[in-house]
């Protein structure tokens, strides 16, 4: 569950038109999906904060730079909740939080790109690919992607037959375009 943590931060992999900074992020929702006892736990991160710069003429230029605090974690469950930000899981006191920053963005057609982000959960960084898209409409760009994680990867949590290893994150983020 604490993987939910993580997945906000993949979020922050969301970016918006040219040099857009934290305080031009319109709205953003960061939320994931693991199994627990063959149940489909949901779970939401906030507190995004983003460093975006996206261009979709010139992708070799733009970067997208995102942390969100584990602290944030909601799963509906507040003891879940505690637990997934104590040492076992997110360990937030030594780790608050959870950064994503993209390495490179290719454009797949049709407002589909593809971005490989260097993924920190813990301490631990790890490369993930991301496919997003980006449209943009009234100076508004909304960012919309989603990536599965192990969770183990990354230190969360250990090996066990009723949580899942994979974790879903979904992202979705909308920022103000700024020449």
């Amino acid at each position: 569950m604490k993987r939910l943590s993580w997945i906000l931060l993949l979020i922050g992999l969301s970016a918006s038109a040219p040099k857009i900074p934290a305080g031009m992020v319109k709205a953003h929702k960061i939320t994931f999906k693991i199994k627990n006892a063959g149940i489909t736990v949901d779970g939401s991160l906030s507190d995004l904060k983003t460093e975006i710069r996206f261009d979709p003429k010139d992708l070799d230029k733009s970067e997208l730079r995102a942390s969100v605090a584990v602290a944030t974690i909601k799963t509906g469950i507040k003891m879940r909740d505690r637990d997934l930000q104590g040492r076992k899981y997110f360990y937030v006191e030594k780790y608050p939080q959870i950064k994503m920053v993209s390495k490179k963005i290719k454009d797949m057609g049709k407002d589909q790109y593809k971005g490989t982000f260097a993924l920190t959960i813990r301490d631990v960084t790890k490369e993930v690919e991301v496919p997003f898209t980006y449209t943009q409409a009234k100076g508004i760009g909304t960012f919309k992607g989603n990536f599965t994680i192990d969770r183990r990867d990354f230190g969360v949590g250990s090996n066990s037959i009723i949580l899942s290893d994979n974790v879903k994150v979904f992202i979705e983020l909308t920022a103000e375009k700024r020449d």
